[in-house]
Order: C-alpha cells, then sequence, then structure tokens
C-alpha cells in the first residue's frame, strides 16, 4: 500500500497510542521510504489495546547508491 506521509504520522499516533492533541506526532517520512506494521492477531487477545507492532519506519534502504552517476 502507498501512501502520504500523514498517513504514516497518523498511524505512530494511532497505533503507538501517543497522545493526540490536535497535532500529529513531528514525523517526516522519507519520499518512497517503508513503514511496515504488523497486526500480533496469532494468539493474541483480541481485547488487548495496543495489538499492532512496528517492524520498520522510514526505512530508505532500498535508494541506497540511486542517482549516483
Amino acid at each position: 500500500m502507498a501512501c502520504h506521509g500523514g498517513v504514516v504520522a497518523a498511524s505512530m499516533v494511532a497505533f503507538l497510542a501517543l497522545p493526540f492533541q490536535g497535532l500529529l506526532a513531528p514525523l517526516y517520512s522519507t519520499n518512497t521510504s517503508l513503514t511496515e506494521w504488523l497486526l500480533d492477531d496469532d494468539g493474541a487477545d483480541p481485547t488487548h489495546p495496543h495489538p499492532w507492532r512496528l517492524v520498520r519506519y522510514n526505512d530508505a534502504a532500498h535508494l541506497a547508491g540511486v542517482g549516483d552517476g
């Protein structure tokens, strides 16, 4: 799935249960970077308030060497 950086920042606030005070967390995602979430639903309690686990955030390793002459 592809999305804008604002969606990534909103997911961080929602899935990590960060306090929301009218502004999203000041997180800046690199263009074409990868952010990956995993839903821990393998036997986990479905009523657990935070079933999401952050696997990687702002991963731009796939860009290494791109644009090098």
